[in-house]
């Protein structure tokens, strides 16, 4: 048994019909029912044998306007690395005062911990072997060529 909302959508579409991309895409946000924004797949057939070495897909896209979220950037670096910091856009930036801010008051209002080597004994006082991990790739930033990048989990930022 179906849905009403589903029913009513499935109404709308002409099954005889061939949509162009631009169309069909129109047509999907035209009979989307939920009050919030959904997601739409995209299945494509490509005709290639995946067990084949010269023959596998791998791909990254980015996106036009980003994922939606906005990440909030904590830089742990003193002199001329924080206000270079500071330019590139980080949200927070300094050295002990926010290591002790997350001793202390348990603060870890942030997404991503960005450090230089220099202040990587500061980092390690936190006690998290997962707080830094080597990045292999580089977020652009000149800074950020030889740092480490720290997501953190949910749990990490209510414990």
């Amino acid at each position: 048994m179906k849905g009403k909302k589903y029913v009513d959508a499935l109404k709308k579409i002409d099954k005889t019909k061939q949509y162009d991309m631009s169309e069909a895409i129109q047509t999907a946000i035209d009979i989307a029912p939920a009050k919030f924004d959904e997601t739409l797949e995209l299945h494509v057939k490509l005709g290639v044998d995946s067990r084949k070495a010269d023959q596998q897909v791998r791909g990254v896209v980015v996106l036009p306007n980003g994922t939606g979220k906005t990440v909030r950037v904590l830089v742990i670096a003193k002199g001329a690395k924080a206000d270079e910091a500071t330019a590139a856009g980080a949200d927070f930036v300094g050295a002990e005062e926010y290591i002790e801010k997350m001793q202390k008051e348990n603060w870890f209002d942030f997404d991503v911990l960005v450090t230089t080597p220099d202040m990587m004994g500061l980092v390690g006082r936190l006690g998290d072997p997962d707080l830094c991990r080597s990045a292999k790739q580089t977020l652009g930033w000149p800074l950020l060529q030889h740092v480490c990048l720290a997501p953190l989990s949910p749990m990490q930022r209510h414990a």
